[in-house]
């Protein structure tokens, strides 16, 4: 059983984020926020994130970012959703703030870092843990057949 050890964040903390889309769950979008809400359910804590900066490249927000599907708070409904968004690659943020102030990523405690190297760090693990995965997946399918 893997024990995750994770800072505490609390409200106004910027934070960087790591997010991935529905339609790409294997590959992680990193993301500076600042935290509007900080909230726990039983054994887990999420934090509700205005999102800053989209960090990694335009190639990037453009392939997996852009209409994809993720999971948001919605401050006007009061409730969990799933929304599909589209931001201009060049000016992401700017377009994503007018286009979507009313939504808030939902981030699980342990996918939320105080600084970037640490976000870079855990998406370099997450991504190799996931090739790990899939390459044992194939091995398997390999044998049933």
């Amino acid at each position: 059983m893997d024990v995750y050890h994770f800072k505490l964040h609390f409200v106004n903390d910027i934070i960087y984020f790591i997010k991935s889309s529905y339609e790409y769950p294997y590959v992680m979008s990193l993301i500076r926020g600042r935290v509007n809400h900080v909230h726990s359910d039983k054994y887990k804590i999420f934090y509700h994130v205005q999102p800053l900066e989209f960090t990694d490249t335009i190639e990037h927000i453009n392939q997996y970012i852009n209409d994809g599907t993720f999971r948001f708070i919605d401050t006007i409904n009061k409730r969990v959703t799933d929304r599909k968004i589209h931001i201009d690659a060049k000016q992401p943020i700017t377009s994503y703030i007018i286009a979507y102030p009313y939504l808030l990523f939902d981030i699980a405690a342990p996918l939320a870092f105080s600084n970037l190297q640490d976000a870079i760090d855990a998406r370099k693990i997450m991504h190799l843990r996931t090739i790990d995965m899939l390459q044992s997946t194939i091995n398997t399918l390999r044998l049933i057949n």
